[in-house]
């Protein structure tokens, strides 16, 4: 569950952060096998793109999950068409 808030929503490129909440399971096999699950808050940061009319593009920053000395994080392009 996430949710993200404009800090600039009027202009061509439009700041946002994002919080929210990841649930992350963890599996490995072999010889023996075992899984694990957590949960942990997540937070970021990115930019939408006008580009058009109807088209957005956006890149953004997650850090998922961070404990324990494991971190989970990624960079995310999208795109958004209006209709």
């Amino acid at each position: 569950v996430y949710g993200t808030y404009q800090v600039a929503p009027e202009g061509t490129v439009n700041p946002y952060v994002v919080l929210g909440y990841s649930d992350l399971e963890l599996e490995a096999t072999g010889t023996l096998s075992a899984t694990e699950s957590d949960s942990d808050l997540s937070f970021g940061v990115g930019l939408d793109f006008d580009v058009a009319e109807n088209t957005d593009l956006n890149i953004e920053w997650i850090n998922y999950y961070d404990k324990d000395g494991f971190e989970v994080s990624a960079f995310n392009l999208g795109a958004t068409w209006k209709f």
